[in-house]
């Protein structure tokens, strides 16, 4: 088969021996087959969309948080640095401090 043909010579051999209602069932079924092919790529194109639009609000949550925590632990360096307590005493206290707010 040389590039740019459709049919090896084999194929064109049947074909000329076939009835034509055969020839056309067959190029039938062949339209149907690349049909559902195409609405399965479509619905797995929509899919993959729809997951990376989930995908981008989960990372940008994540980007929010992340400066969150960051934030914190910046306020957190700060304290520490003028209180003279270890990063780990102004997290304890912040602890401390948390739960007796939830009490009142």
């Amino acid at each position: 088969m040389t590039e740019g043909n459709i049919l090896t010579p084999q194929q064109i051999g049947m074909v000329e021996e076939a009835d034509p209602t055969e020839v056309l069932l067959a190029i039938h079924k062949r339209i149907v087959a690349a049909e559902s092919l195409i609405k399965e790529y479509r619905v797995f194109a929509q899919n993959q969309q729809i997951e990376m639009e989930m995908l981008k609000e989960r990372f940008s949550e994540l980007k929010d948080e992340f400066r969150l925590y960051i934030t914190e632990a910046k306020k957190q360096d700060e304290l520490a640095e003028l209180t003279g307590l270890t990063k780990g005493q102004v997290a304890n206290n912040k602890r401390i401090v948390e739960r007796w707010k939830k009490r009142e």
